[in-house]
């Protein structure tokens, strides 16, 4: 799952980083938590109505790394209807040379 809710560790919150889901990438990276994709993955697809009031409320978001490394920018290139969510992105300070795993 490329996307997904990310495994943190209890006590500082910071990322796991381990085998990567179902070892579709040898290299170590986000460890999948389960229970699917991020919010900030969701709401991509309808950027007035989720993405807006999403980042309005959480606005770290933006740049949210889910498994894969992905952040929400790399999401945007998987489907036609996430392309529109790249404006408001950026416009938050959406990192644009972030890398994936």
């Amino acid at each position: 799952i490329y996307g997904g809710i990310v495994e943190r560790h209890p006590d500082s919150g910071e990322i796991v980083i381990g085998r990567q889901y179902q070892n579709h990438n040898p290299r170590p990276g986000p460890v999948y938590a389960g229970g699917g994709y991020t919010p900030s993955t969701l709401m991509l697809e309808d950027v007035e109505r989720k993405l807006i009031p999403l980042l309005d409320k959480f606005p770290d978001l933006v740049n949210d790394v889910t498994t894969g490394g992905a952040q929400p920018l790399h999401m945007c290139g998987m489907s036609r209807n996430k392309q529109h969510a790249v404006r408001e992105l950026v416009k938050r300070g959406g990192d644009i040379e972030a890398l994936d795993t």
